[in-house]
C-alpha cells in the first residue's frame, strides 16, 4: 500500500488534488452564496436553463449507525436508526432483517414487533410517509478510529490531562477494516501485461469534525479546514478518503493547541461508502485515470510509429537517390513501353469489335434454345405426356380388376356376372368339376353318366372360352400386336396364359366328343367321365395360376414386389418432375438470352473505351518524358535528407518513446485498481439488506465527546438531525464550509 499512498497518490493523484475535488463537488451552501469573480459562458448558460433535477426514489431506506466512543476511540455504544420511507405506495407490512435488540419507534409510541431477525413494520400510504426505529447495533464498524494524546514529547493518557496546562497534540487515526486480496492486471503503454495481488479495501469516504473547547488556542492542524462557528469556537475539518488509488486504507490526521486549563475537543466523524455515480469526485477521479491510461497508450503508439518511421525515413532515404536514378531510367523505359501500349490497344479495340459480333451470335442461338424449351414445358410437351402415363396406369387398374388376384374370395349367390372375376370363375368351374368327378364314380346309369358328362364338357368349354378370350382382350392394350418381348414378364405371362385356356377349351371339346362315343359299356362311360374331369380339373389349376400370374404383374400388393401399375406411377412422377425441370430451363434460357444481349453491349462500350484507351496511351508518352527529367533533379536531395532522418531516430524519437512508457505503468495501476474497488462495493453497503425495490443508503456517525460533568449525549436530536441531512444530500460524503476568503491557519 506504500505504492499507493506515497507515489500514486502523493505524486500521481497528489493529496492536495484529492482533497480539491473533494471540496469541489461536495454541497457547500456558503459558496453557492456567493458569486463566481468571472462566471464562464458555460456557467451563465447552465444557471439560465436549469436541468430537471433526477426523479426521486419512491421508497427508501437510510439505515444511520450511532457509535459513542471513548477517549482512545474503542466504541462504547453503538445505535442502529432505521428509517423506511414511500411515497404513494400501497399500504402493507413489511419483514425487514435488521437489529432487533432494545428495539423501539423513534417518531411514535411503542415498539415493533420482531420475528427472528426481522422487524415488521407498517409502511405505505398516500402521500410522503416514514417510520424510524432505533436498536443497539453489535456488528464491528468498517472503519476504526484511534485518539493518541502527547504532552511534552510523551504519550499520555488522556484522563489525566484535565486541569492541566501547556501545549497538547492529539492525533486521530482513522482505518479501513474492510478489504479483501484481488489479483490486478494492467498493461502499460507499450501493452505489456502486469499481474500483481494488491490488498483491495471497501470505498469508504468521510469527514473528521473537531471543535476546540473554549480558552484553548490552535498552534497547527496540517491539512485542516478551520472554520469559526457561530458561539465563536474554533471548528477543524479533515476529509478522509479511505481507499486506494483515491488515498489510503489509513489516514491520520493532527492537530497542536494549548491552554492553561486543558479541555479535550469534541470529535465527531461522518463515514459513507462512495457508491458509483453517488459521488462525482470518485467518478471524476476514476475518468481522469482512464483518460490518462488511453492518452498514455495513444501516446506510445504514435512515438512508436513515429519511431518506426523515422528509422525507415533513414534507411529510405539512404537509397533515395540510388533509386531516384533507377527510377529515371525507368522512365526512359516507360515513355518506351508506353508507345508499345498505344500500338497494342489499336490491337484490342479490333478483336472487341469481332467479340462483339460473336456476343451477338451468342444471343440469337439462346433465343432459339429458349423457343424449344419452352414448346418442351408448354401444354403439349411433357405434361400432356404425363396424362397420358396417367391414362395407361388407369387401363391397368381396369384390367386387374377383371381378371382379379389370388386373394379374391368364392362367388356369392347369386352371383351378380359383372362383379366376377376370370381368376372366380375358374376357381368355381374347378370345383364344379371335382363336384362332378364325385357325382360320376356314383352313377348307376349310362343315360346319367353321358349327359352330366356331355354337359360338363360343355360347361367347361364355355368357361375355358371364356377365359381366353378375357386374357386376348388384356394381351392386346398392354403389349400391342407387334409379338412378344421376352424382357417383359407381363407379356409372356398373358400370352402362356392365353395359350393354356385355349388348350383347356379344346381339350373339354374333345372330352365332349368322347363322352358320346365311349358308352359301349357302363364301366367304360364311367372311367372316361371320371378321366376328363381329372384332366379338366388339371387345365383349370393351370388357368387360375396364369391369371394370378397375370394379376400380380399388372399390379402386386407386395411390398417391394416390381409391377406394371408400379411403374407406371413412377414414370408419372418422373415425367412430372422432368415438366417442372424443362419450365425452370426455359426460364433460365430467357435470362441468359436477356445476359448474352447484355454482354454484347458491354463488348461494345469496351470497344469504344479501348479507342479512347489508345489515344490517352499517347498521351501518357508525352508525360513520362517529362516525369524523367523531374527525377533527375529529385536524386540530388536524396542524401541530405537520410543524414537527417538517421539523427532523428537515435537522438529524439527513440528516447522520448521509452520515458512514455515508464511514465505510463502507475496511472494504469491505479486505473485498474479503482476498477477492482468496485467489487467492494457489496461489502460496503447497508449493514442490513433494505426490503425488496427500496433504495438502500447508509451513513456511520462517530461521536468521541470529551467528559464534562453531567454532560450526555440528546441522542433523539442528533438522529433527527443526522436522518434529515441525510435525506437532504443523498449520502454526500462531505459536508465542508468555508467562508469566502478564509484559509487554514497555523499557528
Amino acid at each position: 500500500m506504500n505504492r499507493f499512498r506515497n507515489r500514486t497518490v502523493r505524486r500521481a493523484a497528489g493529496a492536495a488534488l484529492t482533497t480539491g475535488l473533494l471540496a469541489a463537488i461536495c454541497v457547500l451552501p456558503a459558496a453557492a452564496e456567493r458569486p463566481s469573480a468571472s462566471p464562464s459562458t458555460s456557467d451563465v448558460k447552465k444557471k439560465d436553463q436549469k436541468e430537471p433535477p433526477p426523479p426521486q426514489p419512491t421508497f427508501t431506506n437510510d439505515q444511520l449507525v450511532l457509535a459513542d466512543l471513548d477517549l482512545s476511540g474503542l466504541p462504547s455504544k453503538a445505535q442502529l436508526i432505521n428509517r423506511v420511507t414511500t411515497v404513494d405506495r400501497p399500504t402493507q407490512t413489511i419483514a425487514q432483517h435488521s437489529a432487533i435488540n432494545d428495539v423501539r419507534y423513534v417518531d411514535r409510541p411503542g415498539a415493533p414487533k420482531t420475528q427472528s431477525n426481522t422487524v415488521i413494520l407498517p409502511i405505505g400510504g398516500s402521500g410522503t410517509n416514514s417510520v424510524t426505529t432505533q436498536a443497539t447495533f453489535s456488528k464491528p464498524l468498517p472503519v476504526a478510529l484511534h485518539a493518541e494524546y502527547v504532552r511534552d514529547g510523551q504519550a499520555v493518557n488522556p484522563k489525566t490531562l484535565t486541569g492541566l496546562g501547556g501545549t497538547i497534540t492529539i492525533r486521530y487515526t482513522a482505518t479501513n477494516t474492510v478489504v479483501k486480496d484481488q489479483a490486478i492486471s494492467y498493461r502499460d503503454a507499450e501493452g505489456e501485461l502486469t499481474t500483481e495481488t494488491q490488498p483491495v479495501f471497501a470505498p469508504f469516504a468521510g469527514v473528521i469534525r473537531a471543535v476546540l473547547p473554549a480558552g484553548s488556542e490552535l498552534v497547527s492542524a496540517p491539512e485542516a479546514i478551520v472554520n469559526t462557528i457561530a458561539d465563536g469556537q474554533t471548528e477543524l475539518l479533515w476529509n478522509l478518503v479511505l481507499y486506494p488509488p483515491m488515498g489510503s486504507y489509513q489516514q491520520t490526521v493532527e492537530m497542536v493547541m494549548s491552554s492553561p486549563d486543558i479541555q479535550l475537543p469534541n470529535l465527531q466523524a461522518e463515514i459513507t461508502p462512495v457508491i458509483p455515480g453517488q459521488a462525482p469526485f470518485a467518478n471524476f477521479a476514476a475518468n481522469m485515470l482512464s483518460q490518462s491510461v488511453k492518452g498514455n497508450t495513444e501516446l506510445a503508439e504514435g512515438l512508436e510509429t513515429l519511431d518506426k518511421s523515422t528509422a525507415q525515413l533513414a534507411e529510405g532515404t539512404a537509397g533515395l537517390a540510388e533509386g531516384l536514378i533507377q527510377l529515371n531510367e525507368g522512365a526512359n523505359q516507360l515513355a518506351k513501353g508506353e508507345k508499345a501500349l498505344a500500338s497494342g490497344s489499336g490491337k484490342a479495340h479490333r478483336g472487341s469489335r469481332e467479340l462483339t459480333k460473336a456476343g451477338r451470335s451468342l444471343a440469337t442461338g439462346l433465343t432459339q434454345l429458349a423457343v424449344g424449351l419452352d414448346q418442351m414445358a408448354g401444354a403439349s410437351g411433357l405434361p400432356a405426356t404425363v396424362s397420358g402415363s396417367q391414362a395407361l396406369a388407369d387401363a391397368v387398374n381396369e384390367i386387374v380388376a377383371r381378371v382379379g388376384s389370388k386373394n379374391d374370395p368364392p362367388i356369392p349367390w347369386p352371383p351378380n356376372p359383372d362383379a366376377i372375376t376370370l381368376i372366380q370363375a375358374t376357381r368355381a368351374t374347378r370345383e364344379g368339376a371335382k363336384l362332378l368327378k364325385t357325382f360320376a364314380a356314383g352313377l348307376s346309369t349310362e343315360q346319367a353318366e353321358v349327359a352330366g358328362i356331355g354337359t360338363d364338357a360343355a360347361s367347361l368349354a364355355l368357361s375355358a372360352g371364356t377365359a381366353k378370350a378375357a386374357a386376348d382382350a388384356a394381351y392386346a392394350p398392354v403389349c400391342g400386336s407387334g409379338g412378344t418381348d421376352p424382357g417383359n414378364v407381363l407379356c409372356v405371362h398373358l400370352e402362356a396364359a392365353a395359350t393354356a385356356l385355349g388348350s383347356a377349351a379344346t381339350e373339354a371339346k374333345d372330352i365332349e366328343t368322347q363322352a358320346g362315343r365311349t358308352a359301349v359299356t357302363l364301366g367304360d362311360k364311367r372311367d372316361a367321365l371320371i378321366f376328363g374331369l381329372e384332366a379338366m380339373s388339371i387345365a383349370l389349376q393351370k388357368i387360375t395360376e396364369g391369371l394370378e400370374a397375370v394379376s400380380a404383374a399388372l399390379k402386386s400388393s407386395e411390398p417391394g414386389a416390381t409391377s406394371v401399375y408400379g411403374g407406371l406411377i413412377e414414370l408419372k412422377e418422373a415425367l412430372s418432375a422432368a415438366a417442372s425441370g424443362a419450365a425452370e430451363l426455359a426460364t433460365g434460357a430467357n435470362s441468359a438470352e436477356s445476359g448474352a444481349d447484355k454482354v454484347a453491349d458491354g463488348q461494345a462500350e469496351l470497344t469504344t473505351a479501348l479507342g479512347s484507351l489508345t489515344s490517352g496511351a499517347n498521351t501518357l508518352t508525352v508525360g513520362a518524358t517529362k516525369l524523367d527529367q523531374g527525377l533527375a533533379e529529385a536524386a540530388t536531395g536524396g542524401g541530405e535528407l537520410s543524414k537527417g532522418a538517421s539523427e532523428l531516430q537515435k537522438k529524439g524519437t527513440s528516447q522520448i518513446l521509452d520515458q512514455v512508457v515508464t511514465a505510463s505503468k502507475e496511472p494504469a495501476m491505479a486505473d485498474a485498481y479503482l476498477h477492482a474497488v468496485k467489487t467492494m462495493v457489496g461489502a460496503a453497503a447497508t449493514p442490513y439488506d433494505p426490503p425488496p425495490d427500496a433504495a438502500g443508503r447508509v451513513a456511520y456517525v462517530y461521536n468521541l465527546k470529551a467528559p464534562s460533568p453531567g454532560d450526555s449525549v440528546d441522542w433523539p436530536l442528533l438522529v433527527l438531525g443526522v436522518l434529515g441531512a441525510i435525506s437532504l444530500l443523498t449520502l454526500a460524503i462531505i459536508r465542508i464550509r468555508r467562508p469566502a476568503g478564509q484559509r487554514p491557519t497555523t499557528g
